[in-house]
């Protein structure tokens, strides 16, 4: 039975961490709140209710690419089922949602591998904090439903089967999950694809080599790996960025330089731009790792060479498209993974440096409480916060903008529909807006989901009244 003085004290903790986990989500929701669809998700909507959602998929896999489960998804929950701004609002509270999580079971793995019995709560709201706080693009991988997707939930996926591999009694139900997710990560995406590669060479059972369990879930992972990159789709989109912009498609040394480049940015840039460093320091020094604990040399080398990961993360990319800018939910992606082999091996680092804090759970208030000041200087934080300034004027044009679409299709279907640009635009959540392309996925999109025959907008100078 606990004592009265440590359930107190054990309640006190985990209420300071829900309190700091709430007060940083709560611009962020906000926003979530007053989210808007774009892009692929008008265009994926009209799809689903054209072919349905397997039919869909098959389409998609044919002639664009192997995706197979994250379209699957795209098309089941589609948010503009739900209308344009209920389904958008709940798309968001989702992508903050599977953030939070992803964030707690990283945490549940660090954990495990250090064999330490921590309070989860408070490195799952460090890690998951600074995720929000210092993610770059969070409009491409939160709030825009079709980014979210496609990458969230494999990421979320790969760190719920890795909490699962740790665990010695699995349950039927536990078991059928555990031997499932590895088949739904190879068919999410390419970046997951190497990720979770990763992850199963860092958990080789190198005491146990001929292990059944892990060969099976091996076997399964690279059966959907294969669909996902062998998809014929995959030579339709390249042949596509050669015919139409003449791009390097398939170079490899373009693609080789351009990742390698690309990691040396995103590492010099975020170990700076970012309370990185400082983060990976307050959780590594609430672990201490175990002097009887023992991690074979090999799988150390490899851990520590999971840095070579993230131009593999680009690689597909620009070997894919052989255009020189990534987008903005790739470098999200390769953000949540550098910070997450960072804040995994630092543990390691600090006890080699012989670093130890008597009272760590202080040190981890203070600098959360540093952490949450700096964020409120310079952060997605205090971006998300200046955003709900605008909120009331961006719900206002939308509101606008919805109304002149319902009575064009009351009235005058067949003809083109001209609509002002966003101007009031909270850039925290906006992915983007319809073209003066008539014949762009989101023009199409966007008048094929209200029934009419064109729609564009026009630049702020030709705004019509």
């Amino acid at each position: 039975m606990l004592n009265p003085k440590m359930k107190y004290s054990e309640i006190l903790n985990k209420s300071f961490w829900i309190a700091a986990a709430i007060f940083v989500s709560a611009p962020f929701v906000w926003l979530a709140l007053n989210n808007m669809a774009a892009s692929d998700d008008y265009y994926d909507y009209y799809l689903l209710q054209r072919f349905g959602p397997f039919k869909a998929v098959y389409h998609y896999y044919l002639n664009w690419s192997g995706r197979f489960v994250s379209h699957f998804l795209a098309f089941c929950l589609n948010p503009l089922q739900l209308g344009e701004k209920i389904g958008p609002a709940i798309s968001g509270l989702f992508g903050i949602s599977m953030m939070w999580f992803t964030a707690f079971q990283v945490s549940k793995v660090i954990q495990r591998i250090y064999h330490v019995n921590l309070n989860s709560w408070s490195i799952g709201v460090i890690l998951g904090a600074f995720w929000l706080c210092y993610l770059p693009y969070p409009s491409e991988i939160i709030y825009w439903f079709t980014g979210m997707i496609a990458y969230q939930p494999g990421l979320a996926m790969i760190a719920l089967w890795s909490v699962l591999h740790f665990k010695k009694e699995k349950s039927k139900i536990l078991k059928i999950i555990y031997f499932t997710l590895p088949f739904l990560i190879g068919g999410t995406n390419e970046v997951n694809v190497f990720i979770m590669a990763f992850v199963l060479v860092l958990l080789f059972p190198i005491e146990n080599p001929k292990s059944k369990q892990f060969w099976i879930t091996a076997g399964i992972f690279l059966l959907a790996a294969s669909l996902e990159l062998l998809a014929p789709g995959s030579r339709y989109r390249m042949e596509y960025f050669t015919e139409t912009a003449g791009n390097p498609v398939a170079n490899l040394p373009f693609a080789i330089q351009h990742s390698f480049s690309s990691m040396w940015f995103v590492i010099r840039d975020w170990s700076r731009s970012t309370p990185l460093l400082l983060v990976a320091f307050i959780i590594g020094i609430s672990i201490k790792v175990n002097p009887e604990l023992k991690i074979h040399p090999i799988k150390l080398l490899f851990a520590f060479l999971g840095i070579l990961i993230v131009p593999l993360i680009y690689f597909p990319f620009f070997y894919g498209t052989g255009m020189t800018n990534p987008p903005g939910r790739l470098h999200d992606v390769v953000f949540l993974f550098i910070t997450t082999w960072t804040i995994g091996i630092s543990p390691i680092v600090l006890n080699k440096l012989k670093i130890e804090i008597q009272k760590p759970i202080l040190i981890q208030g203070l600098f959360s409480i540093i952490l949450i000041w700096q964020a409120s200087y310079s952060s997605r934080f205090r971006g998300a916060i200046s955003d709900m300034k605008v909120i009331s004027q961006f719900r206002n044009e939308l509101n606008e903008r919805a109304d002149k679409t319902t009575l064009h299709k009351r009235t005058i279907p067949h003809k083109k529909l001209v609509l002002n640009p966003i101007t009031k635009i909270p850039y925290t959540m906006f992915f983007g807006d319809l073209t003066n392309d008539p014949k762009h996925w989101y023009n199409e999109g966007y008048a094929r989901y209200h029934k009419i025959d064109e729609v564009v907008i026009l630049e702020d100078s030709l705004k019509v009244k």
